[in-house]
């Protein structure tokens, strides 16, 4: 029989416990592992008006996902001849379905998706990873200063 101060214990340290669990969605989807792609394609709008797309060659995400944080390790695109974007490493903190990064609000993690948001100095840009099944991801960026914008897109294939 359990006194009356370690019964009170035990209760607050199961509700903690059931807290710390709900806080992270338990439907979301583990993007962990390599994701890599080989063809795509951007889209370049200037002052409103298309421009036209070119290809995209390769994609390359790293990510490392566990109940509390999600992890880009790297990720690269290159598409064009000019247009290659390299990502150093990213760590968000996973709050139920939002993700922050830096102490700010940055995204969603569900259980088919993440969706990264950042907007700063004029500047705005978009990338999505949808899940299509264990195996494929439709990856998608966008980004815009108001005046040029671009829209890349690809699919990405689990490699481990």
């Amino acid at each position: 029989m359990f006194s009356n101060q370690t019964a009170a214990s035990l209760a607050t340290l199961i509700v903690f416990f059931s807290l710390a669990v709900s806080s992270t969605p338990a439907h979301a989807a583990d993007f962990s592992g390599s994701w890599q792609g080989s063809s795509g394609t951007v889209q370049l709008f200037i002052d409103g008006v298309d421009q036209g797309t070119a290809p995209c060659h390769a994609f390359d995400f790293n990510w490392e996902q566990s109940s509390f944080e999600l992890k880009l390790v790297r990720g690269y695109w290159h598409c064009g001849y000019q247009l290659i974007h390299d990502v150093s490493e990213q760590v968000y903190e996973i709050r139920g379905s939002e993700l922050w990064l830096w102490g700010e609000s940055a995204g969603t993690l569900t259980e088919d998706s993440i969706e990264l948001l950042n907007a700063r100095d004029g500047q705005q840009s978009f990338t999505s990873f949808q899940l299509v099944n264990s195996a494929t991801i439709i990856f998608t960026s966008s980004w815009s200063d108001g005046f040029s914008k671009f829209i890349v897109r690809g699919t990405l294939s689990r490699t481990n």
